[in-house]
Formats: C-alpha cells, structure tokens, sequence
C-alpha cells in the first residue's frame, strides 16, 4: 500500500531494489501502489525522491508527465499533501528557508549544492568528509558530503548501453560515463505516431493539454499535446458573466438615478436652451382649450373714447409747438441757398 521497494532502496541504497522500482512504473509515466493509500501522485512523488540521483529515462519522463499533470491552480490533485511531497521530489526543497534574522537558527537550512557540496549516499561518504548535519540533501538516503567519491561503471556492476539500446532499470552516474545502466541494455521500442510528432503519450490528457487524437499510442494511453489557444467557447464563459454583471449595475444606477437621468433628458432633446423670461405670445395665452371647443383668440385691448371735456384739458395741457411763418422771405432765401449748395 505504501510502495515498499520505494523504502526499500532508501534504506539499504541496493541497485536491485531501484531496478525494481523503476520497473514497477506503470504507463512509461508514474508509479501507484497495489491497493495505494493515497494515489498515483503520492506514490510518484515518493518513487521520485528515493530515484532523486537516477538519470534513467523513466524517471525524466515521469518529471515531465507530473509538470503537465500540474492542475491549473497550481496543485496535483487539489491537495496539499500530494502537492507538497511532489514539489519536493521535483525542486528538492525542504520546505525551510533561511531567517531574516540571522540569530535564528531555527530554519537556518543551507542545501548542499549551494555550499558546492555532492549528495551521495551515506554509505559511500568517509566520516571525515560527511557534513550532512549542517546541509540538506533532497533524498531520504543521501547525505552531503565534502566530494563525490564516483566510480567506474563496472564498480557499480554496470554497464554502458549501445546508442541502438536502452536501459532497462536505474542509471547512474560514473567517472566513465553519465549514464552507467546497472540494469539490462535491451532493444529500443519503436516509437509511436505520436512521440514522432513531438506529442506526449499518457494516460489521461492535463488541464493544459488536449487530445490529439490523429496520431496512436501504446495500447491505454492517449496522444496529448499543449493547447495552443484558449479562445473556446468554454474558456469564454466567464466573459459573459462579466457582460451580464455589468449590465445588471447599469440597469441598478439608472433606476436609482431615474430622475435625474429624466432632466438630463430633457436638457438634452431642448438642446440645453434657457428660457429668456418671455412671457407667452399672443397667440399662447398660457390656458389650455376645453375639450370640444375651438381655441379663443384674445383681441387687441381697445381704448374708449374720451369725454369732450377731458380731450379739450388733455390738449391744453400739452405744450403748443412754436409755429413759423413759411412766407418769411429771409427763411425762403435761406432755404434756396442751402439747396444750391447741396446740388
């Protein structure tokens, strides 16, 4: 239930247990326990850490399908345990970091690569070189040791695969070669329709990835590629919520603010004109007709006529105009001399 050959090479480091291992992955992409406690991440995540020194290629590609398997929140499986023990495994983090106050030695971790130290595993790290005590080393079974005290590829009882073979079981590093295989070197499968075009065979296409389902691949798997647009119409629903959100505000405002968009309207269709105090025409007397009768027109006011009396006191009281006599001889010669000089 707990993947015991995964625990098995921590504890004793023997090739035999990693050949298993590795032969225990299922699909070419993960590992999953018979009966699992707890799921194909998990059980990944810990088969990686126990392999963290392996270079063989189907660790490489179990890597790669857990980064495409990343949901897009940004966790596997929405869980905080499988999460966490894959970012271990992937990043070799130890989920401490160094204080902002340097008198605290609490989560003081300093990681051995930084100090240009080699993890290795314990049993091939000398006392006198072993400073794992003060660095951290991502596997459970490796320590932090001063060099990297390599060996041949036959020390190892290994061997160096043809470039037409591939190894079947762990790989390790040597002083001969980066890849001394301490399994068995066989013939290399043909490869698919699918990795032949550069696509990714799994089990189950990721949240980033989509089927592509032209080209084949093993018996149980399917061809996956990376989405290349997300401008489906499913990646588009959340823009007409947005849409139907805005629109229902709108629609809040106006109500809220109906009369004062009312008198704007209002404003608008007279063109913001301001009444000039004016009172109405002639033909406006402000009253509205009755219902059924032609609209009255009003006549101009008419003056009565005044008493003989009042008209006779009217005109005596008005200044006389002072009269000239026209047949005054100088005025006429005058008169004359101006119109001549006029022509």
């Amino acid at each position: 239930r707990y993947l015991p050959t995964a625990f098995s090479y921590i504890m004793t480091n023997y090739e035999d247990y990693a050949n298993a291992l590795i032969l225990e992955q299922k699909l070419g992409n993960y590992w999953e326990a018979k009966s699992s406690s707890y799921n194909k991440y998990y059980d990944t995540g810990l088969a990686l850490l126990a392999l963290s020194g392996s270079s063989a290629e189907p660790v490489t590609k179990s890597k790669d399908w857990l980064f495409f398997s990343q949901g897009a929140n940004g966790c596997w499986a929405s869980s905080v345990r499988e999460t966490a023990i894959i970012l271990w495994a992937l990043e070799g983090r130890a989920g401490k970091t160094k204080p902002s106050d340097p008198s605290d030695q609490s989560t003081d971790v300093t990681h051995c690569s930084e100090a240009n130290f080699f993890c290795i595993p314990s049993s091939e790290c000398s006392g006198s070189e072993d400073v794992g005590n003060n660095y951290f080393c991502s596997s459970l079974s490796d320590t932090c040791c001063t060099s990297q005290n390599l060996k041949t590829c036959s020390e190892y009882s290994g061997q160096i695969c043809a470039s037409d073979k591939v190894c079947v079981g762990n790989s390790k590093q040597a002083t001969d070669t980066n890849t001394c295989c301490t399994g068995s070197c066989e013939d290399r499968p043909q490869e698919n329709e699918c990795e032949a075009n550069s696509y990714t065979c799994m089990e189950t296409c990721s949240e980033l990835q989509e089927p592509a389902s032209a080209y084949s691949c093993n018996q149980g798997q399917f061809c996956c590629k990376t989405k290349t647009t997300s401008t489906d119409e499913g990646s588009l629903w959340w823009i007409w919520v947005l849409i139907i959100l805005i629109l229902i505000t709108l629609g809040a405002i106006g109500y809220v603010y109906r009369e004062q968009l009312k008198l704007y309207w209002f404003q608008l269709k007279t063109k913001f004109k301001k009444d000039d105090g004016r009172g109405p025409g002639p033909r406006d007397s402000g009253i509205p007709p009755r219902p059924g009768f032609p609209p009255t027109r009003r006549r101009p006011p008419q003056r009565r006529p005044m008493p003989a009396r009042q008209a006779a006191s009217s005109r005596a009281a008005q200044p006389q105009k002072r009269s000239y006599d026209r047949r005054d001889k100088s005025m006429s010669d005058t008169f004359k001399k101006l119109q001549d000089m006029s022509r």
